[in-house]
């Protein structure tokens, strides 16, 4: 049944009840927004939450202030009053649960980085167009960069066990330099 506040002119959209335990608000093709106020001096100064659904298929909800409500609004997702994921007004968003992604998804910073898992333990890098990996940093400090090929693989027996600088022989710390170099080509920082 619809619902209407009289004269018309004070709430000229149409509120209705289908059914039970469901309110409707709709005007034709018309866009509609649900503001909610947490303070409102005037039209100038309040702070809100709006409810909105595009003609396009866009549900926004958006945190809005003007004036003494312009600054510190942020959007929480809660829980039983806990909130379990925040979204501030520097747009960092925390989660207090684990955040999982779909098999195809991608963890992206706009136009910048790529991290895929394109297989179950297996996470890539890359840069925003998925084709190239450049440097893997901690602060600031280069740790980690593309292969380095031109290694070819050397033959005979690879030893990984101590040795005495002082006593070594030629044949020894070869053993040792193919360990190495097959180490690090199994893990692919270097190779052909």
């Amino acid at each position: 049944m619809p619902l209407y506040r009289q004269p018309s002119s004070v709430l000229p959209v149409p509120l209705s009840v289908p059914n039970s335990n469901t309110l409707e608000m709709f005007n034709g093709a018309n866009q509609q927004q649900l503001h909610v106020y947490g303070t409102r001096t005037d039209g100038s100064n309040y702070r809100r939450g709006v409810l909105t659904m595009t003609t396009g298929g866009d549900l926004q909800i958006d945190a809005q202030g003007i004036g003494s409500g312009a600054t510190g609004n942020f959007i929480s997702f809660r829980r039983n009053g806990v909130s379990v994921v925040a979204i501030d007004g520097a747009n960092n968003m925390a989660s207090i649960g684990s955040i999982s992604a779909g098999v195809n998804s991608r963890l992206g910073f706009v136009t910048r980085s790529l991290i895929i898992s394109p297989s179950n333990g297996t996470i890539n890098l890359s840069n925003n167009a998925g084709t190239d990996f450049t440097a893997m940093q901690f602060a600031g400090t280069q740790v980690l960069t593309t292969r380095r090929t031109g290694w070819g693989a050397p033959t005979g027996t690879a030893t990984r066990t101590a040795f005495a600088t002082g006593s070594v022989t030629l044949e020894q710390l070869a053993e040792r330099l193919k360990a190495l170099i097959d180490d690090l080509t199994t893990h692919g920082l270097i190779g052909t």
